[in-house]
């Protein structure tokens, strides 16, 4: 992505600025290469489950932090269909080791995986994604991260983190930590809010894949 195309100048612009800084050991995100990511075979997949779920929602009590509602990558139609279902633009880091897989058969559940170092679970086997790019920075294979500890980096690159596309429809606010196999019936993710569900910062956690799309990939220094 150019940086001085219309989308490139939104996002280099909006994510840096989507966190509430409270992870004070990472300074500024400084992105030193942008992606749009486009697998075809997902996007019959997740309209087809956007369909199903903006069709049972008449309010949502939850949506994520940063949320742009004027994206400029979607056309008119779409924003209003992702708004009212509740999709939103969130973050995930994972070890650069792990980001070609992850192009090649988009995000797995942990049941899905071999042979892949899986850091923490506390919500149960999903995906898992936060609205601010500094919890997700954690999981990367930055120098600093906390979960991974630098581990899983390749020679001559930087950290990777990818935006995603994610149908969160109506959320179930998990009370604490457990391990959901699903969210509980009439609910269509868990949300771990930060200060409430015994979590100290938002996580949000998917449990069909089919309901995460990748968007953006970055890589990024902080």
């Amino acid at each position: 992505v150019d940086p001085h195309s219309k989308i490139g100048e939104w996002l280099y612009k909006w994510w840096p600025a989507a966190s509430k800084n409270k992870h004070t050991y990472l300074g500024n995100m400084k992105i030193k290469n942008l992606w749009k990511v486009e697998r075809k075979e997902d996007d019959a997949r997740f309209t087809k489950e956007l369909d199903q779920v903006g069709k049972n929602i008449k309010t949502i009590e939850e949506r994520p932090l940063f949320q742009d509602k004027k994206r400029m990558d979607l056309s008119v139609e779409m924003r209003k269909k992702w708004w009212n279902a509740n999709v939103g633009m969130l973050f995930h880091g994972t070890r650069s080791v792990n980001v070609a897989g992850i192009l090649k058969t988009n995000l797995k559940l942990p049941k899905e995986l071999t042979g892949v170092v899986i850091t923490g679970a506390m919500f149960g086997g999903a995906i898992y994604m936060a609205d601010d790019w500094k919890k997700s920075a954690g999981y990367t294979s930055l120098k600093k991260s906390i979960y991974s500890k630098g581990s899983g980096h390749v020679q001559g690159r930087q950290a990777f983190m990818f935006i995603c596309d994610c149908l969160l429809g109506q959320p179930f606010v998990a009370p604490g930590p457990r391990g959901y196999t699903s969210p509980p019936v009439g609910y269509d993710c868990v949300f771990g809010k930060g200060g409430y569900s015994q979590v100290q910062n938002n996580e949000w956690m998917i449990y069909k894949n089919n309901r995460v799309m990748l968007r953006y990939l970055a890589e990024f220094t902080c």
